[in-house]
């Protein structure tokens, strides 16, 4: 995130008083962090929440926690005026703001992130307490994205065609716009821009001088160029960052050195890796059942030990019964993958027909009942879902499969692990689909 917090504090001097050129002095007295710092710190903060319990709504929430409460503690950061009034007023809601303070404080999700697709929930909800206007969503999501795929070191090619394929067209360049771009505040006229300074840059530096060299709203669109160069090159100069430190208080420097000191471990735990994971698994296959219709919010799941429980005894279940194992000769990754489309569709079955209730639950039952017909009719009949559609969506979810576990590139036996995570995950994700909260039917 210093990526951020450098380019906030350089382009600083220039917000007022904007230049044309990328000759000026990088690093000068005059510079001082801005309420782009200030909130990118209370999302990192926010952060600690969903390391430890892995909610989305319980970060979303901490998120307005830690920016009401650094706002209060830094009034004087530069903020604009309905968000000034937000922080001091607990009452106060989003208010549909599709401006760029959604995209300029994301950048720390995208190094907590383990997949693109957790890395855009979190600036989702990152966005949500305040910029709930899908603009504003959507400018939070393209920094962060953006971010992600810098940190695995994709091409500049790759990033700008995932950005003009989700979020914007990138069919300019900054000597096109330089002479008649001027300051706009919103997502849609300023993360594009900051986008595009990326990726006609050479360096750190080059980056930043390019975001201030067009004008406009010169810190924040610093600060989201700068949070993308950080990823791809690697670090910002020790120079450059080090006096930005030094631009810092006691308080907001403690704040990036705890978030640091999380973000450093390359080699988390088994446990973790899985539960990352199963979160992105969950979150992933629930945004598409809520695409459809099937889920009222694609956010909002509970995690609900009981049921969880017994998701684990029906996958288990289906792996210790001849006739359904005889059927994969040893290969046990396809086995897996099989277990994860009866779970899903089962899910669906149990959540219509049958209580979720752990003590009672009868998987020879389930077992004869899906298998006494076709399972696709059976569970299509009892959900009353077109065949077709149920069909393409467990196809649908065969792929986000595999490229979910394709990003943690596991060996063979974290393979069979994550494996028989996925197929608890469906599991659940069949109950929810009818039941819309995990936590309404227990």
């Amino acid at each position: 995130m210093f990526g951020a917090i450098c380019g906030d504090i350089i382009g600083s001097r220039f917000e007022a008083h904007n230049i044309k050129t990328k000759d000026f002095e990088l690093m000068h007295p005059d510079c001082c962090y801005t309420d782009d710092t200030v909130m990118t710190i209370a999302v990192a903060n926010a952060l600690h929440t969903y390391r430890e319990n892995r909610s989305l709504s319980q970060f979303r929430e901490e998120v307005a926690s830690q920016m009401r409460y650094l706002g209060t503690k830094y009034p004087n950061a530069g903020y604009g005026g309905r968000f000034y009034h937000w922080i001091h007023d607990p009452a106060m809601g989003p208010y549909q703001s599709f401006g760029n303070g959604s995209a300029m404080r994301v950048s720390p999700v995208a190094w907590v992130a383990g997949s693109i697709e957790e890395a855009e929930m979190l600036a989702e909800a990152s966005a949500e307490p305040t910029h709930d206007h899908p603009e504003g969503i959507k400018g939070a999501k393209a920094i962060a994205a953006a971010i992600y795929l810098a940190r695995l070191q994709k091409s500049k090619r790759e990033i700008r065609e995932y950005i003009e394929e989700h979020y914007y067209p990138l069919d300019f360049s900054l000597d096109e716009i330089r002479d008649t771009y001027t300051f706009d505040v919103t997502c849609q006229g300023s993360v594009p821009q900051a986008i595009v300074a990326f990726l006609e840059s050479e360096s750190y530096e080059d980056t930043i001088r390019n975001a201030i060299s067009i004008g406009g709203d010169s810190d924040t669109i610093a600060a989201m160029a700068g949070s993308i160069a950080e990823a791809f090159y690697r670090s910002v100069p020790a120079e450059i960052r080090s006096w930005a430190i030094s631009k810092l208080d006691e308080t907001l420097k403690a704040c990036c050195s705890i978030f640091l000191t999380e973000s450093e471990d390359e080699h988390p735990q088994e446990e973790q890796v899985m539960g990352e994971f199963l979160t992105n698994t969950l979150h992933t296959l629930a945004g598409a059942a809520a695409k459809r219709g099937w889920l009222k919010d694609a956010t909002e799941i509970i995690y609900v030990q009981e049921l969880w429980e017994t998701g684990q005894r029906f996958v288990a279940y289906w792996m210790a019964n001849p006739e359904f194992t005889a059927h994969y000769d040893g290969n046990r990754r396809a086995m897996f993958y099989n277990i994860s489309t009866v779970s899903l569709l089962a899910g669906i079955y149990y959540a219509l027909d049958y209580n979720i209730d752990a003590e009672s639950f009868d998987a020879d039952r389930i077992f004869r009942e899906l298998f006494s017909g076709n399972i696709y009719d059976t569970v299509a009949g009892v959900a009353s879902m077109d065949l077709s559609d149920l069909q393409n969506f467990v196809n649908e979810q065969y792929r986000d499969l595999d490229i979910l576990i394709g990003n943690y590139d596991p060996d063979e036996d974290t393979r069979e692990k994550l494996l028989y995570q996925v197929a608890c995950a469906f599991f659940q994700i069949g109950c929810s689909i009818e039941l819309h909260d995990l936590g309404a039917g227990l």
